[in-house]
């Protein structure tokens, strides 16, 4: 079976990169303002969030589902898009990101299906008490690591070869699935196994809540920090605008919330939503100003050669116009001067051409 990365080394044979995909392409100055304008929103809303994070809200259960659902279509349609880039980049950075978003794609369900209240009282597939809170905290580790290894090797020349890179993109998913998978179980079967973060389907334990939402917050901002200092494409720029998000809804979600339900919880998870969404709003933007602009390339490419058909057919009418004819293999020149000579070539007698 063919490995995940085969890289290829960097040397002349190496295609120029290109510079029209959003893992490469540096962001305008416009862009980085519509960035700072999101986060700077993201930012009011959460203070807004915080100064009511205790108050309760009636428990609607069917936004669990419904905003879950959300996330899971979000985050498979932004691992294709990313997928994609990386077959035509091949940066081993990319396949590690698009993977650590079907990972978090795929942690949504068992999250989803063991809340408690959603689908039955205690939730599916034998969950305990903790484990809707345990599989919370893997699925917001996982893709906050990827982004940090997608991070430290976007700038390495670290390729697949063109020839794997279809294949190694295959093969991650099943990997990913494996993953999730032991999460699962261990959040369920080895549920009695881990401490206790909630006290009821409700109520947060508050004596685990510091180091239980420091290590979440730790892995999101370690993600924000190593990224803003090593940003480069477009690609980059939205990734921290997540990051942003995940910082902001962490600290909603796990240090600020004392109960599920109430306008913290809410909040944060608006936020999860906000973060997945950012990065496929912008590959989707990108990706449709991409197809405007070779559109636009190919009507003008269609218009330039159509001028320049034109063009050449009135060229060529005008040269045989100018140009010898030839009648019977005979040269015929249409000129005032040298009749005699002209007669002679072409057996002129009169009103008619004859050959002899």
């Amino acid at each position: 079976m063919s490995s995940v990365a085969d890289l290829a080394p960097s040397d002349a044979a190496q295609p120029t990169e290109p510079n029209f995909l959003l893992a490469t392409l540096p962001p305008t100055a416009g862009q980085r303002r519509l960035a700072y304008t999101v986060a700077i929103i993201l930012l009011v809303v959460f203070v807004l969030g915080a100064l009511f994070k205790d108050i309760q809200l009636p428990r609607v259960d069917a936004f669990i589902p419904i905003l879950q659902t959300a996330i899971l279509f979000n985050d498979v349609i932004t691992a294709a898009l990313l997928y994609s880039q990386f077959i035509i980049v091949g940066h081993l950075a990319l396949l590690i990101l698009a993977s650590g978003y079907i990972f978090s794609a795929l942690m949504v369900i068992p999250y989803t299906l063991t809340f408690p209240g959603v689908f039955a009282p205690t939730g599916l597939l034998g969950a305990g008490l903790q484990s809707t809170a345990w599989l919370y905290f893997f699925w917001h580790t996982g893709l906050p690591l990827a982004v940090i290894a997608y991070a430290l090797l976007k700038d390495m020349d670290q390729r697949v070869s063109l020839s794997r890179r279809a294949n190694s993109a295959v093969l991650s998913i099943p990997i990913v699935i494996a993953m999730v998978i032991g999460a699962a179980l261990l959040c369920t079967v080895g549920d009695f196994l881990l401490p206790k973060i909630m006290l009821d389907s409700v109520r947060v334990n508050l004596s685990v809540r510091t180091w239980y939402g420091g290590v979440l917050q730790l892995v999101s901002i370690l993600a924000l920090a190593i990224l803003f200092l090593r940003r480069r494409s477009m690609l980059d720029l939205w990734l921290n605008v997540m990051s942003f998000a995940w910082v902001l809804e962490l600290l909603l979600g796990t240090t600020f919330v004392t109960a599920r339900f109430s306008v913290g919880w809410y909040g944060s998870r608006i936020f999860a939503l906000t973060a997945a969404v950012t990065v496929l709003l912008v590959l989707l933007s990108e990706t449709t100003t991409l197809y405007a602009h070779l559109a636009s390339i190919e009507r003008k490419t269609a218009r330039g050669t159509r001028n320049a058909a034109d063009r050449d057919g009135h060229d060529g009418g005008v040269n045989r116009s100018r140009n010898p004819s030839t009648i019977g293999g005979n040269d015929v020149e249409y000129r005032d001067g040298d009749r005699t000579a002209f007669k002679s070539r072409t057996g002129y007698r009169g009103s008619e051409v004859r050959v002899d």
